[in-house]
């Protein structure tokens, strides 16, 4: 039998302990379940100034999903996993209904290609959906939260699966316009027809202040643009870029 490890808000601590009495643990061993409570951090804005929640004291907030090791750690539960001789934790959020805990076939693979840690995915539904995605940043696994990932591609249209997955690639230029600008121009000299390329060829001369050099761009015979259809990619890139 499995044990199982309960993240839970300090300040709703009871009710989940009280249901899973109530509901007799769901048949199991009420010894193999543990709960632990989540830490808090100061809440803040955007601008890192520190919310008040009275005179004198801090406002705070959950920590996130991330926090779920410091917070077993600070519970003292590393150690007991230790002392048991645990060697794998299947780390899931109670609201995802697709997840199968303990997956035997995604543990199995996990081991086999002897990596320390493993995450399952799903494909975004489309370019725009609003979610992080997971990608390797300096050689390394890391998420990537939806505010830093390569601009959304919505007034572009569908674009398919291979496509997606090179933009999602480059996604490392965002921001380093000089560098963004000669890779998007060798795209183009690779693949002469790509409007994509193109509308991030003119997204990084905006970003490089080089707002005619942009307009030049999108005017290319290539788009079949209107002077309409132009300007109206390039407020949108402004909106994007600024």
């Amino acid at each position: 039998m499995s044990l199982i490890y309960a993240y839970i808000l300090p300040h709703f601590s009871i009710r989940p302990v009280a249901f899973f009495e109530k509901m007799n643990y769901f048949g199991y061993d009420k010894n193999y379940i543990t709960f632990f409570m989540q830490e808090m951090a100061p809440a803040a804005n955007y601008n890192g100034k520190v919310y008040m929640e009275d005179k004198g004291k801090l406002a705070t907030s959950p920590n996130g999903n991330g926090g779920w090791f410091s917070s077993m750690q600070n519970a003292g539960l590393v150690d007991l996993i230790h002392e048991k001789g645990i060697e794998w934790i299947n780390v899931f959020a109670v609201d995802n209904v697709l997840q199968r805990i303990a997956d035997p076939c995604f543990i199995g693979a996990t081991i086999k290609r002897n990596c320390t840690v493993g995450a399952k995915v799903v494909r975004k539904a489309d370019p725009d959906e609003k979610v992080g995605v997971m990608c390797l940043e300096d050689g390394r696994p890391s998420i990537v939260e939806k505010a830093t990932i390569c601009p959304p591609q919505s007034f572009m249209g569908a674009i398919d699966d291979d496509r997606r997955n090179v933009l999602i690639e480059t996604s490392e230029l965002y921001g380093k316009y000089e560098e963004a600008i000669l890779a998007f121009d060798k795209a183009i000299k690779i693949e002469e027809k790509s409007t994509e390329a193109r509308v991030y060829l003119a997204q990084g001369y905006v970003g490089n202040n080089e707002p005619d050099k942009a307009i030049e761009v999108l005017k290319e015979e290539t788009l079949k643009g209107s002077e309409e259809d132009c300007l109206r990619i390039l407020k949108r890139i402004f909106m994007e870029t600024n």
